[in-house]
């Protein structure tokens, strides 16, 4: 199972909670970056990286295979593992049952499954994000997430992606 971090950092030219929101997972492979945006029209990139886990602290360092953008930094849990509360925020980031995209230039959705995540907060220290910058998301500084959590990661499985019918 892969371990993941997400970072939320603020953006405001993002409507919805007006937040941009990047996801490293470990061990993504090669393949599931030549698959994803084959079948989901997912933008996938391949990168290396590395993630070195300590007790409760995460380093990582990721770099595109092709171009510069990169992302390094470090984060320690600050609590004990908790799970989603109804109508939060992290209900909201964390428990998504479907994904929506535009594949071959028709409205899309895959359904997901998986049990739901256990996650703790954490404290970021990012020494370079240039993926973010890359995006040009408005983010006022990508050094600084607003937002940060930690999890041992879940299995996900996910459905054939069909057309959005209307």
């Amino acid at each position: 199972m892969a371990s993941a971090l997400l970072l939320v950092l603020h953006s405001p030219k993002l409507k919805i909670n007006k937040r941009a929101l990047t996801q490293i997972q470990a061990k993504k492979s090669r393949a599931a970056c030549l698959y994803a945006p084959y079948a989901y029209g997912l933008p996938y990139r391949y990168a290396k990286g590395r993630l070195y886990v300590d007790g409760s602290t995460y380093s990582w360092k990721s770099k595109r295979v092709k171009g510069e953008k990169e992302i390094i930094g470090s984060c320690k849990g600050i609590n004990q593992n908790i799970m989603a509360k109804p109508g939060s925020l992290e209900e909201f980031l964390f428990e998504r049952y479907c994904l929506y995209t535009l594949h071959n230039n028709r409205l899309r959705i895959a359904y997901t499954h998986h049990n739901p995540w256990s996650f703790r907060k954490a404290k970021a220290d990012v020494i370079s994000n240039t993926l973010a910058e890359s995006y040009n998301l408005g983010i006022i500084d990508v050094l600084q997430p607003n937002l940060v959590h930690m999890s041992d990661g879940v299995v996900v499985h996910t459905y054939s992606i069909e057309d959005v019918v209307t």
